[in-house]
């Protein structure tokens, strides 16, 4: 079963906010913490517009968190697609397709890059998660 403990201050056909199940959602929480949630110190790179700290991979993923203060370039290959989200300021997606507009991203936005867009740039001033899959 789920729990909505927070909705976003949605409203439903009526126009009144939908039930939170706050008092249920606490009852079925397993609150025990696991011993080993020790992490590794995580090694941060500086660039000239940019510094990239790793936080999470696997075979399947890659999740980085970029500081972008003037620009930050990378490429989206054919194999993969990736996401960005906009944790605080603002940027502007630019790709060598002279055709492609910038596309603008802010704090709380997604943005979806299909496999294959090839080389892209950031510019702005913008804390980023990177998600490569």
């Amino acid at each position: 079963m789920t729990y909505r403990v927070y909705d976003y201050d949605r409203v439903d056909k009526n126009g009144k906010k939908r039930e939170l199940h706050f008092d249920k959602a606490v009852q079925v929480m397993n609150m025990k913490v696991a011993q080993d949630v020790n992490q590794k110190p995580r090694m941060v790179k500086y660039y000239s517009g940019c510094s990239r700290e790793l936080l999470c991979r696997c075979k399947y993923f890659e999740t980085e968190r970029i500081q972008v203060t003037k620009g930050f370039a990378f490429s989206v290959m054919d194999t993969s697609f990736q996401v960005l989200m906009c944790l605080s300021g603002y940027g502007e997606v630019q790709t060598m397709d002279a055709e492609q507009k910038p596309m603008r991203l802010s704090k709380g936005e997604t943005m979806f890059l299909p496999a294959g867009l090839g080389r892209c740039l950031i510019v702005g001033d913008a804390e980023l998660l990177k998600i490569r899959c």
